[in-house]
């Protein structure tokens, strides 16, 4: 089973032997789009950033809410801009 966590700068990493594994190159620009996501106004929808987090991930929808601890309808009004994380 392959255990991942979302870093608070944006990053996904893989655990494996207690140590951290980058599932995507870093950039430069992750903490720029972290920014613009925040900054974003709430009534305008952000769905590709959650889709791509899962999808760098390479989970599907049902294993991205079991990870999280939340109904997959969650995740799918996530990315379908209905609902904000």
């Amino acid at each position: 089973m392959q255990r991942l966590r979302l870093k608070a700068d944006g990053r996904i990493v893989e655990l494996r032997d207690g140590q951290e594994f980058p599932l995507a190159p870093v950039t430069a620009a992750v903490p720029s789009a972290i920014a613009s996501i925040v900054s974003v106004a709430a009534d305008v929808a952000t769905p590709p950033a959650v889709r791509d987090l899962r999808r760098r991930a390479r989970l599907t929808q049902l294993e991205f809410a079991s990870r999280l601890g939340v109904p997959v309808e969650t995740i799918r009004n996530w990315e379908q801009g209905k609902r904000m994380p």
